[in-house]
């Protein structure tokens, strides 16, 4: 089944669904005209590089744990690791 067609909404940031309802954009979203499949297909392009950048970024990360070594203070997972209890703790809070 194709993906419904969203027309742009009576407001600003608004698109109108088939049924004729109308819904918020959210932010970062941009309402394209519809049928203009080169424009289309230079946005989502865009998207999914910056998909492809974080993912290499995350793959770089995770395997400087992997292999012991020295990660910065600031790193979110590292901070994230910090500030979680041991599954040991979590189990003796339960009884």
């Amino acid at each position: 089944m194709p993906a419904p067609t969203y027309l742009p909404g009576p407001r600003p940031s608004t698109a109108r669904k088939p049924s004729g309802r109308t819904l918020p954009v959210s932010s970062g979203w941009q309402l394209l005209q519809p049928g203009d499949a080169a424009l289309t297909r230079r946005v989502k392009g865009q998207r999914r590089e910056v998909r492809r950048m974080l993912a290499q970024r995350s793959k770089e990360l995770l395997g400087a744990y992997r292999r012991g070594e020295a990660i910065a203070p600031a790193c979110p997972l590292a901070c994230a690791l910090i500030q979680r209890p041991k599954v040991s703790e979590v189990r003796a809070q339960r009884f």
